[in-house]
């Protein structure tokens, strides 16, 4: 496209800028034109910010006080850190350890010998099988299931059979799971969904 046609290109779209083979051509122009819209957006979002702060997951989270509602189903051998919220219906099974500043939300299930780290989110209806590990930071939205049985099976003479699953599920610190999302504990090794997932 020739000079002048980019000239009619900007005068059809009203635009006032005039572009000039020495100050970078179209490119240039282009270029100018998209730093623009960007410290547009940050400016605007800035002044979004100065208004209305909109407060974190976590610092809504923190105003709720520590609490084990009466509701809630504990076994034997369970770990409760400081400041944990464990809200109606939550069931938390035998051997677990939930660690300092932890939500379970209702209707939770934490599964025997399983593990919560710290100032983690367990939204209602999780679901946390035997022998899990959930790390610290950790987000898990409603439906969530962690350390089910996996889909494994081996034919033996023609029949379908069931892989025994022996594994662990282990999600690391800092992850967070979206709502009714699986992730199945492995069939020999270990499932684990890394740091900062």
């Amino acid at each position: 496209m020739g000079q002048e046609n980019v000239l009619q290109v900007c005068k059809h779209f009203r635009l006032a800028t005039v572009v000039r083979e020495g100050e970078g051509g179209l490119a240039g122009w282009i270029a100018q034109q998209e730093e623009r819209r960007r410290l547009l957006r940050r400016a605007r979002h800035a002044r979004l910010e100065l208004l209305a702060p909109a407060p974190t997951e976590r610092e809504a989270v923190a105003v709720l006080r520590p609490e084990v509602h009466d509701t809630a189903v504990i076994g034997s051998r369970v770990r409760l850190g400081s400041g944990v919220r464990i809200e109606p219906f939550v069931v938390i099974e035998d051997g677990v350890s939930i660690g300092d500043g932890t939500r379970l939300g209702s209707h939770s299930v934490v599964g025997s010998n399983s593990t919560v780290g710290r100032d983690s989110i367990l939204h209602a209806h999780v679901v946390i099988y035997p022998r899990s590990v959930i790390g610290s930071n950790v987000v898990l939205h409603s439906g969530t299931r962690i350390g089910s049985d996996g889909f494994g099976y081996t034919e033996i003479e023609g029949i379908h059979r069931k892989i025994p699953h022996i594994g662990r599920a282990i999600i690391e610190d800092n992850v967070e799971i979206g709502s009714n999302t699986t992730v199945d504990r492995g069939s020999f090794g270990d499932t684990r969904v890394g740091t900062g997932t």
